[in-house]
């Protein structure tokens, strides 16, 4: 990856903004004693003045943490991120033109980044099974809408949660732990989610074990008993509980009538 000296395009794109006029002196001038300035004294502190885009990314991971549960200064946090991915794009392009940037909790997100091809290929891979199980319900057409309430309360937690096991295998086990747990949020009136975990853990299984979806309307619980894997994967969950003492009431017969109520 390609390498520059941080002090002079910085300089450079300053110029550049300067004589496009393609924003105001005051947002001008935060941008140089606020903005580019904070990724300057990073690096001076640290004494390597040369980077690159990757050197730059994990610069504004570090200031994300800084600032991510600072309501007050989240301005400076937007600052800092959007000079700083200016300053990326110019040493590609040499434009300030910048593009809409992606907000930063979902590039932090690994649903949102492509997996590499051999995690692709790999059916195994969770990274890659979600990546295409994703795009193949995209393929039905359905709304940009309805994809991010399935991102946020089904494949983003599907993701976390083999992130949590640190492994990249596909589990059917934590994905029925995912939908047991969910189950409890029917109590508390969060019928939906535990909706969306129930439907994308489905997907994901369909397209593991056949390659494709149906992305049909869930049946109701009461009427058809799940494959026989889930099933004995649900019985063992909930014996599980019962010996850690993570419940004291579910019983395998009680756990199948959660999975279908």
């Amino acid at each position: 990856m390609n390498k520059f000296d941080l002090v002079i395009i910085t300089e450079l794109a300053y110029r550049k903004l300067k004589s496009d006029g393609v924003m105001s002196s005051n947002k001008l001038s935060a941008y140089k004693t606020m903005g580019f300035r904070a990724s300057l004294k990073y690096f001076e502190n640290i004494g390597d003045m040369i980077v690159d885009k990757e050197i730059l990314r994990k610069f504004l991971e570090s200031q994300y943490e800084i600032y991510k549960d600072d309501k007050k200064q989240k301005w400076r946090w937007q600052l800092i991120k959007r000079s700083t991915e200016l300053l990326i794009y110019f040493a590609a392009t040499g434009r300030v033109d910048l593009p809409p940037q992606r907000k930063w909790t979902k590039r932090d997100c690994k649903l949102y980044v492509e997996p590499l091809p051999e995690q692709l290929s790999n059916n195994d891979n969770i990274y890659g099974l979600v990546w295409r199980t994703r795009n193949a319900l995209k393929a039905f057409g359905y709304a940009d809408g309805t994809i991010k309430y399935y991102d946020l309360s089904g494949f983003a937690k599907i993701l976390t949660a083999h992130e949590e096991a640190e492994t990249e295998i596909y589990s059917e086990k934590l994905s029925v732990g995912l939908v047991l747990a969910a189950r409890g949020l029917v109590e508390t009136g969060s019928h939906h989610k535990s909706q969306a975990i129930r439907k994308t853990v489905s997907l994901v299984d369909e397209f593991h074990r056949y390659g494709t979806i149906t992305p049909s309307a869930l049946s109701p619980f009461n009427l058809e008993l799940p494959n026989p894997g889930f099933e004995a994967l649900i019985e063992e969950y909930a014996n599980d509980a019962q010996l850690s003492g993570k419940s004291n009431e579910i019983t395998g017969d009680h756990h199948f009538k959660w999975w279908y109520e």
